[in-house]
C-alpha cells in the first residue's frame, strides 16, 4: 500500500493534530502541504479533495477523508493503534467523543475568534478595529469559560490526562494544538488555570517523537517573532546613540527617486521593477493583477520611503509617494528595507515574513499573493531584480 497523503497547513491546530498521531502511530504518510495564506485550500486541485476548502484532509490510498477528529477515529481503528488514543471500552470512548463534540463549539470556538481578530483581521482587511475589538473580546469570553470547564470538569487528577486517562489520547492532541498555538502566538496567558497549564506541558513531555516535528513551522515563526523584537530593541538604542553613522545614497539607486529614497536597498529594486513592466513580464502581471500595490519601506538608520505600484491602469507604473502622502492601494506592505531586499529576491517568504512579524498587510491578502507570484517569482523579473541586487553594498539579512 501506498503512503497515506496528508494534506496539511501546519499554522492549522487540527492539521498538526492530525499530523502528531500519524507519527505516533508510525502509519507510513507523505505531507502535501496546502497553505492557507496563498490560497490554496480554495484552489481547484484541493476541493477536489475537501469541497469545504480546510485542512487536514487525507488520501489514504484512494479513500478521501476530512475533518480532523474524524480522520483521527478512522486512523486508530484502521491501523490498530494503541487503545489509550481512542479507547475501545464503550464508555471510555463515549467520554472521548463527548469532548471532542464540546471541542468544536467552545475551546475551537474562542481561540479560533480570538486569534483571527487579534493577529490576522487587520492584515487582511477584514475587520474595522470596531469589530476587532469586538470579536477578540468575545473569543476571549469563550476561551475563559472553556478553560473553567476544562480546569473543573475535565481534568479530575493532577497527573492524568483529560477525562482522567492515564495517557494522552486523540482529544488530549486536538485541545493542545490549539491552545498551544494561542497561548504562544496570541499571548493569551493561561496561568489562571494552573492544572490545565501543567496537563499542556504534560501532552508535549508524553509526545516527544511528534510534538517538535508537528510543532517545528510554528517554532520557528515564533522564533523570528522574539528576533524582530530583540533587533528592533538594538536599533532603537543604537538610532539613540548620537555618533550612530549616518545613511549614504545606495550604489544602483535610480536618480529618479529622492535623496531619502536613494539611502534604501529597496530603491534599487524599485528601478529595476519600473524597467521591467515594459517588457512581456511586466505586461502579463498587469494584466493578471488588476490592482495597486503601496510599499512603505524604513532603513536603520531612520530612511523611510513609500512607493505606489499601479498595475491596473494602462502600461502600468512605479512612483514614489512623497513623505505624508494618503494616497490608498489595494494592497499596503510595510516592512524595513532588509526584508524588502529578502521577500523581493525570493529568501523571504510572504506568509512567513506576516507570521513572524516581520511584514504587515493592508489590504486583500490573495492580491498579496498574487503580487508575490506575479512579480518577485516571475522568472525574467526575478533574474533583473537579482542582477540589481548585485550592485547594492549590503545584502539583506534573514
Amino acid at each position: 500500500m501506498a503512503p497515506i497523503k496528508l494534506y496539511i497547513d501546519y499554522l492549522s491546530q487540527p492539521s498538526r493534530a492530525v499530523h502528531m498521531l500519524l507519527l505516533e502511530g508510525k502509519v507510513p504518510f507523505e505531507v502535501q502541504l496546502v497553505p492557507i495564506q496563498k490560497g490554496a485550500t480554495r484552489s481547484p486541485e484541493f476541493l477536489r479533495i475537501n469541497p469545504n476548502g480546510h485542512v487536514p484532509a487525507i488520501d489514504d490510498n484512494g479513500f478521501i477523508l476530512y475533518e480532523s477528529h474524524a480522520i483521527m477515529r478512522y486512523l486508530v481503528n484502521k491501523y490498530h493503534m494503541d487503545d489509550a488514543w481512542y479507547p475501545a471500552d464503550p464508555t471510555d470512548r463515549a467520554r472521548i467523543d463527548q469532548l471532542l463534540d464540546w471541542h468544536h463549539k467552545y475551546l475551537r470556538s474562542g481561540s479560533s475568534q480570538l486569534m483571527f481578530s487579534t493577529q490576522f483581521a487587520k492584515a487582511l482587511g477584514v475587520m474595522t478595529d470596531e469589530q476587532i475589538v469586538r470579536v477578540a473580546k468575545e473569543g476571549t469570553s469563550i476561551l475563559k469559560k472553556s478553560l473553567r470547564r476544562i480546569e473543573e470538569s475535565y481534568l479530575p487528577d493532577d497527573t492524568a490526562f483529560l477525562m482522567g486517562q492515564k495517557r494522552p489520547s486523540i482529544v488530549d492532541l486536538s485541545f493542545a494544538n490549539e491552545l498551544y498555538m494561542t497561548v504562544e502566538l496570541a499571548g493569551f496567558d493561561i496561568s489562571a488555570w494552573p492544572k490545565t497549564k501543567a496537563w499542556l506541558k504534560r501532552v508535549e513531555q508524553a509526545t516527544p517523537n511528534s510534538w517538535p516535528i508537528a510543532n517545528a513551522t510554528l517554532t520557528k515563526v515564533l522564533k523570528a517573532r522574539a528576533a524582530r523584537k530583540a533587533k528592533a530593541v538594538a536599533a532603537g538604542g543604537a538610532s539613540a546613540n548620537p555618533t550612530s553613522a549616518t545613511a549614504h545614497p545606495v550604489a544602483g539607486a535610480g536618480t529618479e527617486w529622492s535623496a531619502e529614497a536613494r539611502k534604501l536597498q529597496a530603491a534599487t529594486i524599485f528601478s529595476a521593477i519600473r524597467e521591467q513592466l515594459s517588457s512581456p513580464a511586466g505586461t502579463e502581471a498587469i494584466k493578471k493583477l488588476q490592482s495597486t500595490f503601496k510599499f512603505v519601506v524604513s532603513g536603520p538608520s531612520g530612511a523611510s520611503s513609500s512607493w505606489l505600484l499601479d498595475m491596473k491602469t494602462g502600461k502600468g507604473s512605479v512612483r514614489e509617494l512623497p513623505a505624508g502622502a494618503s494616497d490608498k492601494a489595494d494592497v499596503t506592505f510595510t516592512l524595513s528595507d532588509d526584508n524588502f531586499v529578502a521577500l523581493a529576491t525570493t529568501k523571504l517568504k510572504p506568509e512567513v515574513a506576516f507570521l513572524g512579524g516581520k511584514l504587515k498587510l493592508q489590504g486583500n491578502m490573495p492580491k498579496a499573493m498574487a503580487f508575490n507570484a506575479a512579480v518577485f517569482q516571475n522568472s525574467d523579473i526575478k533574474a533583473r531584480i537579482q542582477e540589481a541586487v548585485k550592485t547594492l553594498p549590503i545584502q539583506a539579512k534573514l
